[in-house]
């Protein structure tokens, strides 16, 4: 994303080799990633399917508690994931708009904003105790809110804002700008699927 900013800031007549070249590096990253998440299943998670769009509200998702240390894992596996399909898809619009190719053929940066969304929701329910929640959902939440303003999404910023206000009353004596790179602990602790509870 720094070589799409550094390529759009340059020389306009510059701009037909090196966007060619981004934006085939580009595609191969977002089609691996759509790729992944398109394998990914929901049941890996604990949870449950749960209607689309951007302006859902109080929407409940189920954690399967027996796994809510694979379940936590997971979700901030595909959170990361979606995080970063969203980015790569913004960045071949930018890309594309330069160029003046046609992108139609990728998922719109709203559809992914969207899927990100309902990751999210599901994150923050099986992160289950306020440090937790706090912790997991402060980076999907600096990206999401990042996204909602560039589109002019108030719904969206709105639901960033209660969402934040809320994990934030839960955990009162965290220092809420110093979580963000505390989001990724989880996959330190990588779950072990096969181990062995005797070894």
């Amino acid at each position: 994303m720094e070589a799409v900013d550094l390529a759009i800031a340059g020389k306009p007549q510059g701009f037909r080799c090196v966007g060619s070249d981004l934006s085939r590096r580009l595609d191969i990253l977002e089609t691996s990633l759509r790729s992944w998440q398109a394998t990914y299943s929901p049941s890996r998670t604990g949870r449950a399917t749960i209607p689309s769009g951007l302006a859902l509200n109080n929407v409940k998702t189920s954690a399967s508690p027996v796994d809510s240390r694979n379940a936590l894992f997971n979700l901030t596996c595909e959170t990361l994931c979606r995080i970063c399909h969203m980015s790569i898809v913004e960045s071949q619009v930018r890309v594309d708009d330069q160029a003046l190719r046609n992108v139609a053929s990728y998922p719109s940066p709203i559809d992914c904003a969207d899927g990100l969304r309902r990751a999210m929701m599901s994150l923050q329910e099986a992160a289950g105790t306020p440090i937790c929640k706090a912790r997991v959902m402060s980076a999907p939440l600096h990206f999401f809110s990042g996204f909602c303003k560039r589109y002019g999404d108030e719904a969206g910023l709105q639901w960033c804002q209660k969402t934040k206000e809320a994990l934030q009353s839960e955990a009162p004596y965290l220092h809420w700008d110093a979580l963000l790179p505390w989001c990724l602990l989880t996959l330190n602790e990588i779950p072990h699927y096969d181990a062995d509870p005797y070894a």
